[in-house]
């Protein structure tokens, strides 16, 4: 599947962000927090809340791939990702940056 610009910077946050949770999985906790008050701001989107409530509770390794997969289930989800505030604007923005490079580098001009 050929990921848009806007899902490959997603992608590439999320590979980071799945990496800080195989390092600290107790940072877990903080997400289902997030979790929670995502579902309180938007309660339309509580199928997205309640798949993501199924990965983190349960195998790490499925939540995991789920997390860093290019599938069309997982770019969906990654649109409502409890995750985000893993790391702050400052790396994300270097995270997207760094994408945005790769992807200009790719293309022909």
């Amino acid at each position: 599947m050929a990921l848009s610009r806007g899902e490959q910077k997603s992608l590439a946050l999320h590979q980071s962000l799945a990496a800080k949770v195989r390092a600290d999985p107790s940072l877990l906790r903080v997400v289902k927090d997030r979790l929670h008050w995502l579902r309180s701001k938007n309660p339309a989107s509580g199928p997205y809340y309640d798949r993501w409530l199924q990965l983190i509770d349960g195998d790490l390794e499925q939540l995991l791939a789920t997390m860093t997969s290019d599938s069309e289930l997982s770019c969906a989800l990654r649109q409502e990702s409890p995750f985000v505030d893993l790391v702050d604007q400052k790396e994300r923005a270097r995270i997207y940056r760094a994408v945005a490079e790769e992807i200009d580098r790719r293309s022909p001009t």
